[in-house]
C-alpha cells in the first residue's frame, strides 16, 4: 500500500500486525484536512475490513483493533463468511 499520499495522514500504528502466527495489515488514517481517524484491517487474502465509524484519535482506533484481537484473535479477520464484523464499532467487508 502506498502511504506516501500527501492528502492522507497515516498513524504510527500502521503496519503488519501478528498474533499467534497470523498477520494482518493495520491501516489507521485520516484525510489531512480532518481530525477523525478511520480503521481498516486487511488480511493476507486482501480482504479489507473497514470500521463504519470514525475515531477521535489514532489511539482510540488502535484500542478498538486491540480489543477485537484480544476478544476473538487475529484469525477473526480471516473469516471470509463474515460480511459484517462485530467490532467495538461497526465494520464491513470490502
Amino acid at each position: 500500500m502506498d502511504r506516501s499520499k500527501t492528502d492522507t495522514v497515516y498513524s504510527r500504528y500502521c503496519g503488519l500486525m501478528e498474533d499467534d502466527g497470523i498477520c494482518v495489515d493495520l491501516v489507521i488514517s485520516r484525510p489531512a484536512n480532518r481530525h477523525e481517524w478511520s480503521l481498516e484491517v486487511i488480511n493476507t487474502a486482501g480482504k479489507s475490513f473497514v470500521a463504519e465509524e470514525t475515531y477521535g484519535s489514532e489511539d482510540e482506533a488502535f484500542s478498538a483493533f486491540s480489543s477485537m484481537v484480544q476478544e476473538r484473535g487475529m484469525v477473526y479477520f480471516h473469516s471470509f463468511e463474515l460480511m459484517t464484523i462485530a467490532f467495538p464499532h461497526n465494520m464491513t467487508l470490502h
